[in-house]
């Protein structure tokens, strides 16, 4: 099969009856400045995209100063709720002209460095990184210091310059809560993520404060912290504590889908705990799993799609801001999808 032969200006030119200067005058939108009527702009624009044409992007980046690059770090792109955030920053970015490249930071000491530092080094025209607790300060000091605009998105950092696209992370422990004591519970549970992040710690006194409004128990031991190494092994056996506990344990939320995957599991399969008759259980949404499950899992919904059309909105105008956007926080707000396993049987 012949090469497809590349759609060059000149080709635009002569089937729409111009001269190459003003083509490329209009596909680099100038033809207001140069004064190019409207009907002529729109015919060689329709003429471009018959014709299949594609700009060369290196020659735009090097006239615009711009890579029409973003960086996107995020820590587990096989978690679900990270998997939904990058296609959903992704889209945003396709439709502003933008290329994605993204990259998983996991939980390793120096990997998060040597990502920042190839960032950098592709000159991305900014980045939206959702932080672990192995990324120190001066890491974005480092983006900060290299003048690449930067939203913090998912979790909160309370010493880096940089706005901010959070859940309301308060709201997901308190009515998580506050929904299974509806339910006649009092004796409630929760599993959470080891991590200094204010994120899981927010969560924790959501939790906190609906039972105490409620004057239910609240100990030690109706909180698990589950370590990120052999999360499933540490999963599993939390989960046998918490069973273990007298009076029993009447509810459970999950902090994490990553710890709700696992232990459902194992309260199905091993265990063979009846939910909800035994056990209700919250957790934190694994779209579309807890959906199709059997009983259907009550979750709480981060508004995935919201939080990264915000953080898509920040970074673009912090790119195209003349000048310096002082920092702010943004909250999204959660909702509570209520499903069978957290309801009176």
């Amino acid at each position: 099969m012949a090469k497809q032969k590349k759609i060059q200006l000149q080709d635009i030119a002569s089937v729409a009856g111009v001269n190459i200067s003003t083509v490329s005058m209009v596909l680099n939108g100038r033809a207001r400045e140069r004064r190019i009527s409207e009907k002529l702009e729109k015919k060689i624009i329709e003429v471009a995209t018959q014709l299949n044409y594609k700009p060369n992007v290196l020659a735009q980046s090097l006239r615009s100063g711009k890579s029409y690059i973003l960086g996107l770090i995020l820590p587990d792109m096989a978690n679900s709720t990270f998997a939904r955030l990058g296609r959903y920053i992704e889209e945003v970015a396709t439709q502003e002209g933008y290329r994605i490249m993204s990259c998983s930071s996991g939980e390793d000491d120096n990997n998060p460095e040597s990502l920042i530092n190839s960032l950098i080094d592709y000159q991305v025209d900014g980045m939206i990184i959702a932080p672990t607790t192995r990324m120190q300060p001066s890491l974005f000091k480092m983006i900060e210091d290299s003048n690449t605009p930067l939203v913090i998105v998912d979790r909160n950092l309370s010493d880096v310059n940089a706005p901010q696209v959070v859940a309301d992370n308060f709201s997901i422990g308190y009515s998580s809560a506050e929904h299974l004591i509806n339910q006649g519970l009092k004796r409630i549970a929760i599993f959470i993520s080891p991590t200094t992040l204010s994120h899981m710690e927010s969560r924790v006194s959501g939790y906190k404060a609906a039972m105490e409004k409620y004057r239910c128990i609240v100990e030690d031991e109706f909180i698990e912290v589950i370590p990120y190494e052999n999360i499933i092994e540490e999963t599993y056996k939390a989960i046998d504590r918490i069973l273990s506990l007298k009076p029993a344990v009447e509810g459970v939320i999950f902090m994490s889908n990553m710890i709700g995957l696992p232990a459902l599991e194992y309260l199905y399969q091993v265990k063979n705990i009846s939910i909800p008759h035994d056990l209700k259980l919250i957790s934190m949404e694994a779209a579309p799993y807890f959906s199709l499950m059997n009983p259907s899992i009550t979750a709480v919904n981060l508004n995935i799609k919201q939080m990264a059309e915000k953080a898509m909105d920040v970074l673009l105008a912090l790119i195209r801001a003349k000048e310096p956007v002082h920092p702010s926080a943004y909250t999204i707000p959660v909702s509570l999808t209520i499903r069978e396993s957290s309801v009176k049987s």
